[in-house]
């Protein structure tokens, strides 16, 4: 999510779900993007597997209306209160500290896309879920899925010149 999404996600707007995957159970958490809290407009409907993180978060706010990122449930934290929260991480992380200058919390949703697309999900769904379109994903991603492709093709061309050279010798 965008952290203007996150900063305006409500209560209202998160249910707990328990979702079997195979034989295995997982909690998930389903949130709603309203439309006028997207930055491009459009609501959206998205899983999550941080569903613990937010009923921890419930349980230590005791509240289950208003905004989730909130001191008091009705006004919304400033960025910068996600930005200090961002830079403890980062001192905490194992991350080159000329590369921690450069991260800002939005290089999460950079990080999960890039991490969606090597994982082989489809440009429609990572849009979908990320409330983007697929031109967008394509024009800032494509060259991830291209560089997969091209090791993934060199990798097997290797292995059968290499096979059938043992075989030809």
């Amino acid at each position: 999510m965008r952290s203007g999404e996150l900063r305006q996600l409500l209560w209202e707007n998160v249910e707990f779900l328990n979702v079997t995957i195979g034989n295995k159970q997982e909690l998930v958490a389903r949130i709603n993007v309203d439309k006028d809290t997207s930055k491009v407009r459009m609501g959206r409907t998205l899983m999550s597997i941080s569903a613990l993180y937010f009923q921890r978060l419930q349980k230590a706010t005791k509240r289950k209306e208003g905004l989730i990122f909130s001191r008091n449930g009705v006004k919304q934290l400033h960025n910068s209160f996600f930005y200090k929260g961002f830079r403890k991480v980062m001192k905490l992380a194992a991350i080159d500290k000329a590369r921690k200058k450069q991260l800002v919390p939005y290089s999460l949703r950079h990080f999960y896309i890039t991490t969606a697309v090597t994982q082989g999900l489809s440009f429609e769904e990572i849009a979908m879920h990320c409330g983007t379109s697929i031109k967008q994903i394509e024009n800032t991603y494509l060259h991830v899925n291209e560089q997969i492709m091209a090791n993934t093709a060199m990798s097997r061309f290797e292995t059968k010149q290499t096979k059938y050279e043992i075989e030809n010798a």
